[in-house]
């Protein structure tokens, strides 16, 4: 028999199409993000620093730098999602980024338990350091030193998202056992 934890991590996949017109509570919110700064950090040095947006206009700020800067088409948005979880860590954090993917795993799957769908999202990570998307980090009180490891997407599945998780690779593992 499988555990809770062990089913919501089975269970878990990834949805790119989120329905508009529900949120995230915060209440859900708040679980969501303990979950993240819960997750281990090399050293326990917790070097992260999270920001959670579910303003409208900054959202929409957010996709639309990714569309000009990275020339990205306007039907790029996030999928629709209703809250993005920003993770960063100083630039020069040195297990930054491992540390915020356990972070937001945390975070895929907490969302998974409370009946959330998650996606991760990167194209952040690759405008961290662009002059033209420093107005948008600073408007966000991201820290000067910060640059973005990853994005954690939020929101309930739209009635079109496909509900059974993907078929996974079980052939990438080799057994050694005594």
């Amino acid at each position: 028999m499988i555990n809770q934890t062990i089913y919501d991590i089975l269970s878990r996949k990834s949805t790119r199409s989120f329905d508009k017109s529900r949120s995230v509570e915060l209440e859900d919110l708040e679980a969501i993000v303990r979950c993240a700064y819960a997750a281990p950090s090399g050293m326990n040095i917790q070097p992260w620093h999270f920001t959670v947006v579910q303003d409208k206009e900054i959202l929409y700020s957010l996709y639309t730098a990714v569309q000009e800067i990275q020339g990205r088409g306007p039907e790029y948005c996030f999928y629709n999602a209703d809250t993005l979880i920003i993770t960063s860590t100083a630039a020069d954090a040195k297990f930054g980024i491992a540390d915020c993917a356990c972070a937001i795993e945390n975070m895929f799957i907490a969302a998974n338990s409370l009946g959330i769908a998650s996606v991760w999202i990167n194209q952040l990570s690759d405008l961290s350091t662009n002059r033209k998307f420093a107005p948008l980090m600073e408007k966000l009180d991201i820290p000067k030193t910060d640059v973005i490891r990853g994005c954690c997407a939020l929101g309930y599945a739209s009635d079109s998202s496909d509900s059974e998780p993907t078929q996974k690779n079980s052939e990438v593992v080799s057994w050694f056992l005594k």
